[in-house]
């Protein structure tokens, strides 16, 4: 009887070890494109990867005993300043994926990149925003994600 219960709790915690894997991988990416990277859109969107990653942890360091909240806030505040990266550039131009005015010019290759994937993901069926929408996911649920706990 208690078999399969246990084999449930495996699967959880190797999802959660996969989850944990993916945000660290696509974070050292991140960083090494940050570093390297010539194009100021992608660089700008890898910099809203690391962002995105310590919106994600403030959150869960504010709301760490109420996942509810956490789930929440974190998909609120993400939201929020996706759209507020959005509103950041006036007359961004799609040739040169960049805008001539900034309101903040130090989200400047954050907004351009946002904007760049909103653009690509028009022409690409969305795929692109999906797989974004999916890494954030996986983001919010790496930190929510706890060690099963043992029942009595």
């Amino acid at each position: 009887m208690g078999y399969g219960r246990d084999k449930n709790r495996s699967f959880k915690a190797f999802k959660i070890v996969i989850f944990k894997i993916i945000v660290a991988i696509v974070n050292v990416f991140a960083i090494l494109t940050i570093l390297n990277s010539e194009d100021y859109a992608f660089r700008g969107l890898m910099e809203l990867v690391l962002l995105d990653t310590f919106i994600v942890g403030s959150m869960y360091f504010i709301n760490r005993k109420k996942e509810k909240l956490y789930f929440i806030f974190s998909i609120v505040s993400l939201l929020i300043f996706h759209v507020f990266l959005g509103f950041n550039s006036a007359e961004w131009n799609e040739g040169s994926m960049a805008s001539s005015f900034y309101i903040l010019p130090f989200l400047s290759d954050m907004s351009d990149g946002f904007l760049a994937l909103i653009i690509l993901s028009a022409f690409l069926l969305l795929i692109p925003l999906v797989m974004y929408i999916g890494y954030l996911f996986i983001l919010i649920m790496s930190f929510l994600a706890q060690k099963p706990k043992e029942q009595v």
